[in-house]
């Protein structure tokens, strides 16, 4: 196998071709170990696509209701040879309290321009098709963070480090996923308050259950022209 990048490589491999078998070269997504470390004591370990690695960190410990924001953050340091983040809080750790999204009507339009803006990210994806990608949008459709990674909730930390290091947690409203809604997925949105969340492929029984319960709009089978909304579906209309 060839490396071509921080997070693909090339394998030579056997593709059928009606009836032939032909040589050819395959785009492989890596996947690596990563070691989180906080206040230099073992937090998490998980296996990753390599990039936006500090992101995925923050994402986590958000989620995690470990952090509320940036200011909470001292240094982030993260060493590639060995693949661990070292992640020190200014402040002891504190949990997050629950909060309800806020209600915002968006359109079918609106919703089809989402759509479009996340099938035009995901370059990894392109070229190997084995990654999933999260991107989270602002009540007005300004994109706040996007991540791609072989892992569905690694992807979807690594958009919610992107707000936190940005600081824009307050505005994260409309979250897409590429994969299946299951309640771990919900429960990334409702730390961060997302008001709707569409995902590619379907719910689960709990995700719809916990969606409707934190007043979540959950929409599932996201394609051109369809979807299935589960939970508080008056936050979508014709126009």
């Amino acid at each position: 196998m060839c490396q071509i990048g921080s997070n693909i490589i090339q394998k030579k491999i056997i593709k059928q071709h009606h009836s032939e078998l032909i040589e050819t070269q395959d785009i492989i997504a890596v996947e690596k170990d990563l070691d989180i470390y906080v206040n230099s004591e073992p937090y998490h370990h998980l296996t990753y696509m390599p990039g936006q690695e500090i992101e995925l960190g923050l994402g986590i410990l958000f989620s995690n209701k470990v952090i509320t924001n940036i200011s909470q953050i001292k240094q982030i340091r993260f060493d590639k040879v060995i693949g661990r983040l070292d992640i020190y809080l200014n402040e002891s750790i504190q949990e997050l309290e629950e909060k309800y999204p806020c209600f915002q009507q968006v359109s079918l339009s609106q919703m089809g321009d989402a759509r479009t803006l996340f099938l035009s990210k995901g370059e990894t994806f392109k070229k190997t098709g084995c990654v999933h990608s999260c991107l989270i949008l602002s009540s007005s459709f300004k994109e706040l963070g996007f991540g791609e990674d072989v892992g569905r909730h690694n992807a979807f930390d690594k958009a919610i480090g992107g707000l936190v290091k940005k600081d824009q947690l307050e505005k994260g409203y409309i979250g897409i996923v590429s994969s299946r809604i299951s309640y771990e997925i919900i429960q990334k949105a409702i730390v961060l308050g997302i008001g709707i969340l569409a995902g590619v492929s379907a719910p689960t029984s709990m995700a719809i259950d916990m969606a409707d319960k934190q007043f979540i709009t959950l929409i599932g089978f996201f394609r051109e022209h369809r979807m299935n909304i589960y939970t508080h579906p008056s936050r979508i209309i014709k126009k």
